[in-house]
This record gives structure tokens, C-alpha cells and sequence, in this order.
């Protein structure tokens, strides 16, 4: 048995890794390189102390990723390309050496066919089963710090927590208040840190469910009778449970498939974190290490090979932010208002200076999310907006109701953008860093709110 699935462990490697070599050639950089993915290269010339964190920031192990992949190159859409390429190969090397081999292979497939850019983006919630399979290796008594610096990386890490709680619940009868407790108040740092982002009221209510579910579990054995003792444990029950959250979102999509994007990145970061609950190799021989290590090996050669075509797509592919960059300069423009997705790509490819504030022109305002306080403020006489950028499509980015009042367009830049000139100068001088951007967002959506 042992020598089979070490020759299908091999054989699947050699293929799939093949398989994701063509696939890497063929991926447009844009599904995967854009401003949420662009986050740590710009986090880290302004600091943390001064980065207003996205919902997932991946501090671990992202951060130290990119670091190392400065190794290669000083670009840092290059290094972003790197960064993808070294956490897939990360995850590809722990899943084959704590899961079994039919379990890895699945999962592994499933970024094959579905959603290779996600495995590759540091945007989405990919690294989100190597926080669960960290912390589930830890000795106990250092688990609730890992819970705690894994949430503050990815939100997301809770609701895998509170799915642990309560499959231990139904387990052993009993609820665990106190670590349901403990889940809310990490939440609550998390909250205060995000900037009291609506993202984490969603977080917060799927917490109380769970809690809830918890506490619910004696009372309801009780009430039913029910005498039997699970003898399943609690981290297979865990793994049932995240299947089945899995499996409901991707329901909550029917029949309109293919997944929208932005679930299909949290079905699978579940999907995965359930499978190696189920799945997990208790016991980690020299054996299964070094044929992780000779499987390793062999992705990441292929993965290495395929980093050519990818950096060799940058010039073309972001020529748009180029041409911005460059024609803005030859305008003397150094100060503009951009949206979101134009921000973090336009400062990359800018040789000059040029000082950004991230405007949410919906609300008027400047937009903190995933970046410096540095663009929350300052004087501007110029505007950028996409053509073709509605606010039906985009209402945060694209209104225009408050633009057209302040500014009026100058002309077409680069085909795909407009540039307007204010007709006074427009200052925002309300944040300077996160103490400023909390009781901004306090003051909007507690006092204003509820009309406090």
C-alpha cells in the first residue's frame, strides 16, 4: 500500500505539475495582479504603522514570502508574481505531508480546473489552511495565540475556530463557553483593527450562530434522549461540518454557475480546511516527508520554470498604468484623486513621486481600504476616473454626482481613463492613521446611523 501511493503521489505530481506549467502560461496577470493583490508591496515602502489592513492581510506567511522573493528581483510586480508562485508550492509540500494522499490530490485539483489564479493571488484566502494545519500542530497551550494572530491575518480563521467549538460541543455534550467567548473577543480586536469594516458584522453573526449552536447542544440531547456517545472525534466532526459549509455556498449559487468569484475564494479556503480535518495523517514518518519533499521538488521546478512567461507579460499587460504614469508626469500632475483599482497599479508603475488619495466618490470621501493613511489626505486639483466606470457597476468607484459638482473633464487620458481639473482645490484633511480612520468610521456608522 505504502509503495502504491507513493508511485501515485509521484506519478500525480509529475502531471499535475505539468498540467499547471501550460495553464501559468496561458493566465492574464490582471486576474491576479491588481489592487488587492498589490497590497504588500505598497504596505511595505509606507510601514504597517501607517496601512490601513485589507480584511485578509495574510501577515503570515505573505509577508515573509514577499520579503524573500526581493531575492529575485526589486520589481514589485515581479516579486508579487514570485510571492504567488513560492506560497502555492508552500501549500502543495504541507498538504502532501499532512493529508492523506487521495485528500491532497483532490484539493490540489481543484486549483487545476476552477481557480488557478486564486492559487497564485495574494488577495484571496488560499493561505488559510496552512494558518489551520499550523495551529493544529501546535502544542495546545499555544493555540490561543496562534487563534489570535491568525484572525488578526485573516478574519476568516475564526469562523474555522467556532466550526471547532462546535463540533467539540457535539461531541462531548458539552458547550465551551469560554472559548466561544474567547472567539467574540478576538473578534471585537479584529473589528477595532479592521476599522469597523462591515465585513466583520457578517463575521460577527456567523460567531453567535455558532455559539449559539454550541450551547444549544446539551439542552437538546437532553430534551431528545439521546444517551449515545460520539465515536467520531471532534476534528472529524469539524471537517464534516466545514464540508457541509462548503457545500451550501456553492448551493447558494445555483443555477447560476460558474461561482461568482468572490464566494468561490471562500468556498474553497472552507473546502480545504475541511478536507485536512477529515483527512490529516496523524503520524508524519521520515518516509512521507522526504516523498512530500521529492514532490515539492517537482512542482516548484515547474512553477520556477513557468516565473519567465509570467514577468515577461508585465510590460503589456499594465502598458495602460505606463502610459498614466508617464503621461501625468509630462503634465506636471503629481497630486491626483484615483479609485481603488487604479491606486496601487499606478503608484507601482510610476517612476516619479506622485502623491495618490484614494477617493470614494460615492460618499465624497477618502477610501482607506488596504492602504496608506498617507492617501487619506492632502490638496488636489485633478481627478481620474475609468471610462466606462458607472455607478451602477461600481457605486463606490464610479459615481460621478459629486465629481461633476467639483471638477469638470479636461479630456481623454490614455484611451481608457478621463482626467478632470477641479474647479477649486479639494482638500481632505480629516485622517491621518488609525485612530483618525476608527472615529471616522465610528462617527459614520454608529453616531450617524442610529442618530446618536
Amino acid at each position: 500500500m505504502k509503495h502504491k501511493s507513493t508511485l501515485l503521489l509521484l506519478a500525480f505530481f509529475s502531471f499535475f505539475s505539468f498540467f499547471i506549467f501550460q495553464k501559468l502560461q496561458a493566465l492574464p496577470l490582471g486576474t491576479f495582479i491588481f489592487s488587492d493583490s498589490l497590497y504588500l508591496p505598497v504596505m511595505d515602502r509606507f510601514g504597517w504603522n501607517h496601512y490601513s489592513s485589507p480584511i485578509n492581510t495574510n501577515y503570515f506567511p505573505d509577508y515573509f514570502l514577499y520579503q524573500f522573493s526581493g531575492m529575485w528581483s526589486s520589481d514589485a510586480f515581479v516579486r508579487v508574481i514570485y510571492t504567488g508562485l513560492i506560497q502555492f508550492g508552500l501549500i502543495a509540500f504541507v498538504l502532501t505531508l499532512v493529508m492523506q494522499p487521495l485528500a491532497a490530490i483532490a484539493y490540489l485539483s481543484l486549483f487545476l480546473w476552477t481557480a488557478l489564479d486564486f492559487a497564485v493571488s495574494l488577495s484571496s484566502h488560499t493561505l488559510l489552511i496552512l494558518q489551520v494545519i499550523l495551529t493544529m500542530h501546535l502544542p495546545g497551550r499555544y493555540r490561543f495565540l496562534a487563534v489570535t494572530l491568525f484572525a488578526l491575518s485573516d478574519p476568516m480563521f475564526l469562523l474555522i475556530a467556532s466550526a471547532y467549538l462546535v463540533a467539540d460541543s457535539m461531541v462531548h455534550k458539552t458547550a465551551n463557553s469560554k472559548g466561544h467567548a474567547f472567539l467574540l473577543l478576538i473578534w471585537l480586536a479584529c473589528f477595532i483593527h479592521g476599522e469597523l469594516n462591515n465585513y466583520y458584522n457578517r463575521v460577527f453573526l456567523m460567531l453567535l450562530v455558532g455559539a449559539l449552536g454550541s450551547l444549544s447542544v446539551t439542552p437538546l440531547f437532553n430534551a431528545l434522549k439521546i444517551k449515545f456517545v460520539s465515536q467520531f472525534r471532534t476534528e472529524k466532526v469539524c471537517g464534516f461540518l466545514l464540508l457541509l459549509t462548503a457545500l451550501s455556498l456553492a448551493l447558494l449559487e445555483y443555477p447560476a454557475w460558474p461561482i461568482t468569484a468572490i464566494r468561490e475564494r471562500y468556498i474553497i479556503a472552507v473546502l480545504g480546511c475541511g478536507l485536512f480535518f477529515l483527512f490529516r495523517d496523524e503520524k508524519i514518518t521520515s518516509h512521507k516527508f522526504w516523498l512530500s519533499m521529492a514532490c515539492g521538488i517537482i512542482f516548484s521546478t515547474f512553477l520556477w520554470k513557468s516565473a519567465p512567461f509570467l514577468t515577461d507579460k508585465i510590460k503589456d499587460e499594465f502598458a495602460n498604468f505606463d502610459c498614466l504614469a508617464t503621461e501625468l508626469s509630462h503634465q506636471n500632475i503629481h497630486a491626483i484623486g484615483v479609485d481603488y483599482w487604479v491606486s496601487k497599479p499606478l503608484f507601482l508603475r510610476s517612476t516619479d513621486n506622485i502623491k495618490l488619495i484614494q477617493v470614494e466618490f460615492f460618499k465624497a470621501q477618502p477610501f482607506l481600504w488596504g492602504s496608506p493613511y498617507e492617501w487619506a489626505h492632502g490638496e488636489l486639483n485633478y481627478f481620474l476616473q475609468r471610462n466606462g466606470c458607472t455607478g451602477e457597476s461600481e457605486r463606490t468607484h464610479c459615481t460621478k454626482d459629486w465629481l461633476d459638482q467639483v471638477a469638470k473633464p479636461v479630456g481623454p487620458v490614455c484611451t481608457h481613463y478621463t482626467l478632470y481639473k477641479a474647479n477649486q482645490p479639494v482638500v481632505f484633511d480629516e485622517i491621518y492613521g488609525k485612530s483618525d480612520a476608527i472615529k471616522s468610521s465610528f462617527i459614520e456608522k454608529v453616531i450617524q446611523k442610529f442618530n446618536l
